[in-house]
């Protein structure tokens, strides 16, 4: 079985038959770009605080934007820039930090909130919710997200799954998110290659990926002894979304 077709189709994928060594499929699954896009831009800081964003005029954020960005961490740079550049209306999410709820700007609000897979709860003292009911919270219902960015420490793909579930990914025109992981990993590699394949089934081909080399993340993949970042950003397009 050819776990990466010459098309990257998560479709002809029978996760059932995959066999070891699973860092490395799946390593090489989140390298492998299924769409173009032919102008890349960076948006924030060029280090570990930015992100990248399709601005081909099929793909790039509309004129009324919309962006919901999870995972401050004190680094604004993504929040401040994609407001400037774009004009974007910008929801922040973070409740490691410590801040209360309140407008940075005009056009950007912080949420003292978490992201998880979960109805709405705590997780130890922090107020955690889903994303259709933060969507919901927020008036935000039925409304295009031009860009949702979430550096979410290892809850990425039980939100992933989340997303798929609930419906609210056909509303997402551009999905960023940091996987944290690996490159070694023992866990069920179902739990990942379930979202992704989800992710595909809904439009969504990955159009960037890079990983992030930033600090301790090098770390030696016992497979072919190569030094391997453990975190790797993944920007994938909705090609539902495309604009005529």
């Amino acid at each position: 079985m050819n776990l990466f077709m010459t098309d990257h189709s998560y479709d002809s994928i029978d996760i059932d038959s995959i066999k070891p060594p699973w860092a490395m499929c799946f390593s090489k699954l989140l390298l492998s770009s299924q769409v173009h896009c032919k102008q890349l831009v960076r948006i924030g800081d060029v280090d570990d605080g930015g992100w990248e964003v399709c601005d081909d005029p099929e793909n790039r954020p509309s004129r009324s934007c919309l962006v919901y960005s999870f995972g401050v961490a004190n680094d604004w740079t993504f929040d401040d820039e994609v407001s400037r550049v774009y004009g974007c209306e910008v929801h922040s999410f973070d409740p490691s930090i410590g801040l209360k709820d309140h407008k940075r700007s005009d056009k950007i609000t912080f949420h003292n909130l978490g992201l998880w897979e979960k109805p709405k709860g705590k997780r130890g003292k922090w107020d955690m919710m889903n994303m259709a009911e933060i969507i919901e919270m927020l008036g935000h219902k039925g409304k295009i997200i031009d860009i949702l960015k979430m550096d979410i420490e290892a809850m990425e793909f039980g939100v992933i799954s989340s997303m798929v579930t609930s419906g609210v990914l056909k509303n997402i025109r551009q999905l960023d998110f940091e996987f944290h992981g690996g490159p070694n990993f023992k866990e069920d590699i179902r739990s990942k290659l379930i979202p992704l394949r989800g992710l595909y089934e809904h439009g969504f081909r990955l159009f960037w990926s890079h990983p992030n080399i930033k600090g301790v993340n090098p770390t030696l993949f016992s497979v072919t002894g190569r030094q391997l970042s453990t975190c790797n950003e993944n920007y994938f397009l909705n090609t539902n979304l495309r604009k005529l």
